[in-house]
């Protein structure tokens, strides 16, 4: 009696994916394991059947950038980083990547039929800007499927996305052990599960340590925009509010953007008040002070995004995936030590 694919890989001490490939003639897989895979099916019985009609075609990855509002999905260094990493990691494993806008308040339908004519072998999504309520077309396509920069709970899709409790958590903890007991939190008005998450970060390293000893905290709604966050944080300050001796802000764009308006206001910035973001983006280097942010590893978000959807097409794991990528604090000189 023959073996399955999963027993073989067992043996040989390689995954399900790698005998996957070497069947299915994708690159990325030296003469000397092929050799090994086809003398040891052969040995132990193992039959390679193709499973789906996607083989008929070229092996595509469909990259489908969803869009609601365009609020926080925009042409930043954060997604081209990101889709580097895909790009990189897609070319790595032999598949061609095909990228496409899927636009919320267009026709759902008519957008899902031109993705399904490129006959994709896998979907990427990425899902920054959607609700649950977005994804129903995308499972109703029944094609291997990875979610990028959200999830839903009990959904049951294969997903990637940013630790983002973890990393607002060590921001607001840097900012407690830096001396600051009044901190701030200039959180998103886009209502993103990123940012949700973000905020349990934020609120959890507060109670944590207030439990130690008193920590105040507050919370000034912001746009998400460079704009809309400039202007949010100028109309708050004309109301000369007492501000905290820290903030921490849900990304580098608000931080950098109330950073500017804090300045124009008269405010030293890390003397008087200290800001830490989040996602480290380039311009971090650029402002002044340079902003202390938490890093999230972008391309590497992006490989193991493809990386997971691979594994998946060839049938390498039938248990659904929620990946974190953990973030790393990266100081700057934005935040003081006060004492």
């Amino acid at each position: 009696m023959g073996i399955t694919a999963k027993e073989l890989a067992e043996k040989l001490g390689i995954s399900r994916s790698t005998i996957s490939m070497v069947y299915n003639n994708k690159k990325g897989i030296s003469e000397e394991t092929r050799t090994m895979v086809k003398q040891a099916a052969q040995k132990y019985g193992y039959q390679h059947v193709q499973r789906n009609r996607m083989y008929e075609y070229p092996s595509v990855i469909q990259y489908v950038i969803f869009v609601k509002h365009g609020n926080v999905v925009s042409d930043t260094a954060f997604f081209a980083n990101l889709l580097q990493g895909i790009d990189y990691e897609s070319k790595q494993l032999g598949y061609v990547l095909h990228i496409t806008y899927f636009y919320c308040h267009e026709n759902a339908r008519e957008q899902m039929k031109a993705i399904l004519d490129t006959h994709p072998t896998g979907l990427l999504l990425l899902a920054t800007e959607m609700e649950p309520e977005d994804m129903v077309p995308f499972k109703e396509s029944k094609l291997p499927l990875v979610v990028l920069d959200s999830y839903v709970d009990a959904d049951g899709s294969d997903c990637i996305t940013i630790n983002n409790v973890q990393g607002a958590y060590h921001a607001t903890s840097h900012l407690i052990r830096s001396g600051h007991i009044n901190i701030g939190y200039l959180s998103s008005k886009v209502p993103i599960k990123n940012f949700e998450e973000r905020s349990m970060g934020f609120h959890m390293a507060i109670s944590e340590h207030d439990a130690k000893s008193p920590i105040h905290s507050m919370v000034v709604k912001i746009g998400s925009t460079s704009e809309t966050a400039y202007e949010d944080m100028c109309r708050y300050l004309d109301t000369n509010p007492t501000l905290p001796t820290a903030f921490f802000a849900d990304n580098d764009i608000i931080a950098s953007s109330c950073i500017k308006a804090l300045k124009e206001y008269g405010y030293k910035i890390p003397e008087q008040i200290s800001i830490i973001g989040f996602d480290d983006m380039p311009f971090c280097n650029l402002i002044d002070p340079p902003l202390t942010s938490m890093r999230v590893p972008k391309q590497m978000f992006g490989q193991r995004a493809v990386s997971m959807l691979d594994q998946q097409i060839h049938g390498a794991s039938a248990d659904h995936i929620k990946m974190e990528i953990s973030t790393t604090l990266v100081n700057r000189n934005s935040v003081a030590v006060r004492k």
